[in-house]
């Protein structure tokens, strides 16, 4: 694949996942008053397996991803810290979606820590993304990015 194709593959990947982000902590009326009937809880067992497709594409991608320019260099890195961000969500989903069937506690100091790591992670990511555009838009006005 070449660089726009695997730009664009990526971009399909944080989509999902910025989808799922914001069904979780989006704000809702149903998170302030949990009305059973009315309000749909969060589904974290759907959620979970969402991203679970996202993160098994993204390494696939990650693989595929050829390290031979410094555009390459920096989407690797990108997609690496994208994926730990998906996987950091999916831990949270997955304790939750325990938590909720019984299985296990998530005691809120975890819970807040797990947030913290999740956080950090997502400004690693948006960082690398904001790098990764400029310099899209630096060889893009350079010269147009190979079809091969």
């Amino acid at each position: 694949m070449n660089e726009k194709e695997l730009s664009k593959e990526i971009n399909r990947i944080l989509n999902g996942y910025v989808f799922v982000h914001d069904e979780i902590f989006k704000f809702s009326l149903r998170k302030i008053i949990p009305l059973p009937g009315i309000f749909k809880p969060i589904n974290y067992e759907s959620h979970y397996k969402k991203l679970d497709f996202l993160q098994n594409k993204l390494s696939q991608i990650i693989k595929d991803i050829p390290e031979n320019t410094d555009f390459f260099r920096l989407l690797k890195e990108y997609a690496e810290s994208l994926l730990n961000t998906i996987l950091w969500l999916q831990n949270i989903c997955e304790k939750f979606s325990n938590r909720l069937s019984g299985v296990k506690n998530y005691p809120k100091s975890e819970y807040d820590k797990d947030m913290q790591t999740y956080n950090h992670s997502v400004n690693a990511y948006r960082n690398l993304g904001i790098r990764l555009n400029k310099l899209y838009k630096e060889l893009e006005g350079f010269f147009p990015f190979s079809e091969n």
